[in-house]
């Protein structure tokens, strides 16, 4: 009996989804591997203290504004300012498809890692499906996608959410092949669907992109003979006609905050030292393994640090160079092919690494020398196997890999070159481009290809095609590796006074104090998550005046008074105060201007909630919420304390009740490599033990309990509950790494503990 014709497309169909499925799966698992200890501590790790933080909170709000049906451009910071989330990257094509995990994921910091991995996941996935289609390999496909999810440039934007996300640039490249290839509307709606999902997810990756799909397009369809044939253009033209007028909201967005704040536009001082120059592209990722620990490498800014790998070159000039026969001549470009290696080499060590006087550079640099040792050993045996020359080689994919590797080299110069010049004086978006060396992103969707291409040639010269192949991967993963990474570690512990401010019928803004830098506003920026509330404060490469007025008066000694009229002009209705980042001195600034304006009736005291050792403050301006004082508790504390009597020993930096777990550490090294550390700890239950963690937690020691009177002393509610603790380390412990962090948790006798701020160095 014959096979039902639709069963066995049926089956067809589930069988090539499931190798999609499989596929993609590898990259996810590769991401897990590539980014380890990450997914130990989904829920709390995050590159740094800086973007990430604000990348959670466009996360949080682009997805909160979808559900609620709100103005996405008017996110609820930098009060009162308007066309907040145009000052950044929106992020809508990472927030939108993720939001039927909203209801599985309470924890913003988890559902950003979820967005995190995926950018790697699918990096690796579109640099697979780009190889593959040009070279009709899968063991191509996935040296193109390891390459891609790998890059050494992607490692060192760990905290960059948006420019990991450049899955869509493969995926527009191979969507053009495929139109090159088969013309027709199902070919344009494809690369209809991977332009607009590019321009959601990335605004350089949305302006690069699309100038190097038009080169491309146009480059393609002269190489194929059909840019005079209307019939070609017509489905191509109106896809990316209609790709344009679904993105126009996003674009009118950005172009209404440009005309709202003129500051918005980049200077051409700024534009100039984010270009690259030609010895950037020989200068290695500092999170590399291989190459990444050179002085050199550490003193360059990440943004220009844009060395693929010696891999991806040296395969890529397998796959493009002319292949002659043996003889006087094959000698001749043996030796140049073998100088050019050489001089390659030499060149990148002078840029990357500066000579040590005391000559142990070729120690230091052993790796890298060994691992482009056995290059040239591989380039020569290659010799053996003589091929077609280059221009029958030469097909329409890798013409316009070439084209993209150019034009994104070319471009990484920015003002220091001719294209990007010449580009933004025709393209006006460009001008606010503020990093022009972010153009690499290009090349290296052109390396893919090229990589891939000569990795194939190379593979197919053994006899098991594919052990060499597999080997060809591993070589890439042994190269292009950045793990173990050290992730900073949040807390993992929300103070509860953003579930308090999520109730609270408040009618305006909230704002955090201090703020003596950025790092202040970025952690409000992450808090305001948990409560959703608009937030005088905010982050973002653009700073509005009035939020550089309102932290010059606030980070001021004293306090400026015209803070509080400020603040209740624009509608602010709670001031919350972070003790712990306040000094200890009772003649701290904001301590005094507390105490000034409570005096003075501008400002009612409402709550204290626990957090750290002095605890968080909340006060309204009376202004604006005449009624606050009725938020206040009342009664005592275990101590003895009423509400007024805590906040009169806040303001004098004395301390008081706490029901959660608190403690405080110190450190110090020496040059031999010995480490002390002590501290205290404090619980209402008592301290069952104090844990020292390094290594992302990685690595765990019990300190030793040693009296501290002290405390008991400032605390007498806690004698018999609390302690002091000490480590002494001679040396590094086995396992830890050079550069490695330090978490003290306090466990408390009723299981419940706390995590003190991670504390990050480097053990030499």
């Amino acid at each position: 009996m014959k096979d039902n014709p639709r069963a066995a497309s049926t089956r067809g169909f589930l069988l090539a989804a499931s190798r999609e499925i499989g596929v993609f799966l590898f990259f996810t698992a590769l991401a897990c591997a590539a980014t380890w200890p990450l997914v130990a501590h989904p829920s709390r790790a995050v590159a740094d203290q800086g973007d990430p933080y604000l990348n959670i909170w466009i996360l949080d709000w682009v997805q909160r504004a979808a559900i609620e049906r709100l103005d996405v451009w008017d996110a609820p910071m930098f009060h009162p300012a308007r066309m907040v989330l145009a000052f950044s990257e929106n992020l809508l094509g990472v927030a939108w498809p993720l939001l039927p995990l909203r209801s599985l994921v309470s924890n913003p910091i988890l559902l950003y890692n979820i967005a995190f991995l995926l950018s790697f996941a699918m990096s690796g996935y579109g640099g697979f499906v780009l190889a593959r289609m040009v070279s009709g390999s899968w063991l191509a496909g996935f040296v193109g996608g390891v390459f891609f999810a790998l890059l050494p440039w992607r490692f060192d934007h760990l905290s960059h959410l948006q420019h990991l996300w450049a899955a869509w640039l493969p995926l527009l490249l191979a969507s053009i092949l495929r139109y090159l290839r088969r013309p027709g509307w199902s070919s344009a709606i494809l690369f209809a669907g991977a332009f607009v999902m590019n321009g959601l997810t990335n605004m350089h990756w949305f302006a690069f992109g699309s100038i190097a799909a038009g080169f491309a397009l146009v480059a393609g369809a002269v190489s194929e003979g059909r840019w005079r044939s209307l019939r070609f253009w017509i489905p191509i033209g109106s896809a990316g006609i209609l790709a344009l007028v679904s993105l126009y909201p996003v674009i009118d967005g950005y172009s209404n905050a440009s005309e709202l704040y003129k500051e918005v536009s980049r200077s051409p001082a700024d534009i100039r030292s984010f270009s690259a120059e030609w010895k950037d592209w020989l200068a290695p990722a500092e999170r590399n393994k291989l190459y990444g620990d050179h002085s050199a490498a550490r003193n360059r800014a990440p943004e220009r640090a844009l060395f693929p790998g010696i891999l991806a070159l040296l395969f890529s000039w397998i796959a493009l160079r002319p292949r002659e026969p043996a003889g006087r001549r094959g000698s001749l470009n043996g030796l140049l092919e073998a100088g050019a290696i050489g001089l390659l080499v030499w060149a990148w060590l002078s840029v990357s690494v500066e000579a040590s006087p005391n000559g142990e550079m070729l120690l230091r640099f052993r790796m890298p020398l060994v691992f482009a040792a056995s290059i040239v050993i591989l380039i020569r045996v290659l010799r053996r196997s003589n091929g077609p020359p280059l221009a029958e080689r030469m097909t329409l994919p890798l013409r316009l890999a070439m084209l993209w590797i150019v034009l994104g080299v070319l471009g990484s110069f920015g003002s220091k070159g001719v294209v990007y010049s010449l580009l933004s004086e025709l393209l006006d978006p460009l001008r606010g481009i503020r990093v022009p060396a972010r153009f690499a992103m290009i090349a290296y969707t052109g390396l893919a290809i090229t990589a891939a291409t000569g990795a194939r040639y190379v593979a197919e010269r053994f006899r098991h095609v594919r052990l060499a192949g597999f080997a060809i991967v591993v070589l890439f993963l042994f190269e292009l590796n950045a793990a173990p990474i050290r992730w900073f570690l949040h807390e993992g512990r929300w103070t509860p006074a953003y579930a308090w401010l999520k109730e609270a019928p408040l009618r305006g803004a909230v704002i955090e104090l201090p703020i003596r830098h950025s790092l202040d506003s970025l952690k409000y920026v992450l808090n305001s998550t948990r409560h959703h509330k608009s937030i005088v404060n905010g982050h973002s490469s653009f700073d509005p005046e009035h939020h550089r007025q309102v932290v010059a008066w606030a980070a001021s000694a004293p306090v400026d008074p015209k803070l509080i009229p400020y603040l209740e002009k624009i509608g602010t209705s709670m001031i919350v105060v972070h003790g712990d980042a306040l000094e200890y001195d009772s003649r701290e600034p904001v301590r005094q201007w507390l105490r000034q304006e409570l005096r003075a009736g501008r400002l009612t005291f409402v709550r204290r909630f626990d957090e750290g050792i002095h605890g968080v403050w909340t006060f309204a301006p009376t202004g604006n919420e005449p009624l606050a004082a009725w938020w206040r508790e009342t009664g005592v504390d275990p101590a003895g304390h009423s509400p007024v009597e805590s906040l009169s020993r806040f303001l004098d930096a004395r301390l008081n009740w706490s029901d959660l777990p608190m403690g405080h550490v110190s450190w110090e090294t020496d040059r031999d490599g010995t480490m002390r550390i002590w501290g205290w700890g404090a619980a209402p239950s008592g301290i069952q033990t104090v844990l020292l963690h390094f290594d992302n937690e990685r690595i765990s020691l019990p300190a030793r309990f040693v009296p501290r009177g002290d405390v008991e002393r400032l605390m007498p509610w806690m004698a018999g509950k609390s302690t002091g603790f000490e480590l002494h380390l001679n040396s590094r412990p086995a396992g830890v790494h050079l550069d490695t962090d330090l978490v003290v948790q306090i466990v408390a006798k009723d299981g419940s503990s706390a995590r003190l701020d991670q504390i990050l160095f480097r053990w030499k």
